[in-house]
């Protein structure tokens, strides 16, 4: 079972959410120092441009979506004030087996990247 591209269109940031297994928080709820540092600088340079887009399923008919990858983009869009996001939107069902898998893999990666490590 693999995704579905559906289409490809920017979205309005109020009708993006973070899915409920987004769990990167710490253990009194709030973001680390470096995870906010992160954030300030991922937020100031989506000012200049969003070079990949958000993957995200239609959670119901109102035209809502769930982030499946792209949540630091989600909240440094909010930060830096924009008002749509390019999005890849997808169909994938909940129990999708590759789902964990590939939020694992995103986070491996932003974690490599990471030139403060």
């Amino acid at each position: 079972m693999e995704l579905i591209e559906k289409e490809f269109k920017e979205i309005d940031v109020s009708l993006l959410r973070e899915a409920d297994y987004y769990v990167k928080k710490t253990k009194n709820g709030h973001i680390t120092k470096e995870e906010e540092q992160y954030l300030q600088w991922l937020a100031k340079s989506m000012k200049n441009k969003v070079l990949q887009p958000l993957v995200v399923v239609e959670v119901d008919d109102k035209g809502l979506y769930e982030v499946v990858h792209g949540t630091k983009r989600l909240q440094a869009s909010r930060l830096a004030g924009l008002k749509t996001l390019p999005c890849k939107i997808v169909a994938m069902p909940k129990d999708h087996p590759k789902e964990n898998l590939r939020i694992l893999n995103e986070n491996i990666w932003r974690y490599l990247l990471d030139p403060t490590l």
